[in-house]
C-alpha cells in the first residue's frame, strides 16, 4: 500500500481525476457544475489536513502453479 504525507504532490490525485471525468459526470448527469466544484472544494479542504491518510491500494498479488 502506497502512503501519500503531506506536502506529497500525489495526495490531490483523486481531484485530477475529478477533473479528467468532470464533463462525463456533467453528461450523465450525475452532479451539476455547482455540485463538483462544492464537492472538489471541500475534497481539497479535507486533503490539505495533515491528520487525512491518503493511500491508493492495496494491491494484492497471489502466487500458485500449475501441477504438471
Amino acid at each position: 500500500m502506497h502512503v501519500y504525507p503531506p506536502g506529497d504532490a500525489r495526495r490531490t490525485l483523486v481531484l485530477d481525476f475529478l477533473e479528467n471525468f468532470k464533463q462525463r459526470i456533467l453528461e450523465l448527469g450525475s452532479a451539476s457544475e455547482a455540485e463538483i466544484a462544492e464537492l472538489k472544494l471541500a475534497l481539497a479542504t479535507h486533503l490539505e489536513n495533515p491528520e487525512t491518510g491518503v493511500f491508493i491500494g492495496p494491491y494484492i498479488q497471489a502466487w500458485g502453479f500449475k501441477p504438471a
